[in-house]
């Protein structure tokens, strides 16, 4: 049974963006399948292709229907925008493959002729395209921080941390086809994990009758590892998932699977110590301001109570009601305006007690962790944020 969401194939109309001889060129490998659910490839005009009966056959799959062919139809899909033909070309330019330079080429026709010839540079683009849509990160402090070592990045390592990866997706009925893509930038490596995730079953209308459809949906998790601070931050499916990778990726990337034991690395206790002025940026490059927008307190009592409070600046709230941030309360979650230079608006940064920030872009995280790191959001080594609480953390 098929690993893919084949629902996005229910639509004729997005095979129709693909050329007909591109499109018969893709289909041609499994032309005799195709045959034998009534589907001929002989058609040389658009008009004279049956579009309705390929997305009947590839949203009612019958068992038999070839996985390459899914794999194919999935990935040109998720690459026909203009972004991804941007991308694609790119990429084409770099490898010195040849592909049809006809005006009329919509980004689907350059994702099938780039899938036709090699298909690792699709699956590779696609790989950098869905890493870009992740913003929220869970970070983790590597057990001795001062080491900074580099992760092994050789083919045969990352073959092997993907196969107990994809032993451990299939023993907890996630099935197979993992992958895992590094990409090595100066500072840091970028890790996208492909793999599904359970079954999932909805019903669906069959040739006028009522139907189901089940499938296997695709994800995709990111992990970085910033090579300068030695921490690894994450966006991946559930805590569950994050344990493994944490061990998975210290035991065969760093030859230690404590290698990142899971330690806090943020504080909001600054937010209570040092009220607004712990919002001080001025000697941050690139930002002009930073407001508090939001704050969640958690209080101690038998029922537990989560109190939000929200204004455009709660500082000044607090300081016109001559008010500050009860010392009996536990600091859940904050959130910040932040106002870059040449930027027009503000963007948003939360930072979640633990682990866990929250950019509007990724590339904000560099400049805002330097911020966060002065004014002792970042906890020191060593320090967990129940002792932060007793002590002036905040640095100068």
């Amino acid at each position: 049974m098929p690993t893919l969401n084949l629902r996005r194939f229910a639509n004729p109309d997005m095979l129709k963006t693909i050329q007909l001889k591109h499109l018969i060129q893709l289909l041609k490998p499994n032309e005799d399948y195709l045959s034998g659910r009534g589907l001929s490839l002989s058609a040389d005009r658009h008009e004279d292709f049956d579009y309705e009966l390929l997305a009947n056959i590839l949203i009612d799959p019958d068992g038999q229907i070839p996985m390459d062919l899914l794999n194919a139809l999935y990935f040109v899909h998720e690459m026909s925008h203009e972004d991804g033909m941007d991308d694609l070309i790119q990429g084409v330019q770099e490898s010195g493959l040849v592909i049809s330079s006809e005006d009329d080429s919509s980004p689907a026709d350059i994702a099938v002729q780039v899938w036709l010839q090699d298909s690792n540079l699709l699956e590779r683009k696609h790989a950098e395209q869905s890493m870009q849509k992740k913003r929220s990160f869970e970070y983790f402090l590597a057990e001795e921080t001062s080491l900074k070592t580099t992760p092994s990045l050789d083919t045969p390592t990352i073959a092997i941390l993907e196969k107990n990866l994809e032993e451990w997706f299939l023993a907890n009925k996630r099935g197979r086809g993992t992958k895992v893509f590094a990409f090595d930038r100066e500072d840091e490596v970028r890790f996208l994990v492909r793999h599904g995730r359970p079954f999932r079953r909805e019903g669906s209308i069959v040739d006028g009758q009522s139907s189901s459809i089940f499938f296997r949906p695709e994800n995709h998790d990111v992990l970085v590892y910033d090579k300068a601070l030695g921490e690894l931050r994450m966006n991946a499916e559930n805590k569950r998932i994050k344990k493994i990778y944490l061990e998975f990726f210290g035991k065969y990337l760093f030859g230690n699977k404590n290698h990142f034991p899971g330690a806090n690395k943020y504080t909001l206790e600054p937010l209570r110590i040092d009220g607004r002025s712990s919002l001080v940026c001025s000697d941050i490059p690139g930002l002009e301001w930073i407001r508090l927008k939001e704050v969640q307190y958690s209080w101690d009592s038998e029922i537990p109570e989560t109190e939000i409070h929200k204004a455009t600046d709660l500082f000044q709230c607090m300081a016109d009601r001559e008010e500050e941030i009860p010392e009996e309360v536990g600091l859940i979650g904050a959130s910040f305006d932040v106002k870059f230079e040449n930027i027009r608006s503000p963007r948003t940064l939360t930072i979640c007690r633990g682990n866990i920030a929250q950019y509007s872009h990724d590339d904000d995280c560099v400049c805002l962790e330097k911020w966060m790191t002065k004014r002792g959001f970042i906890l020191p080594a060593g320090v967990n944020d129940a002792e932060a609480k007793d002590e002036d953390v905040v640095g100068s």
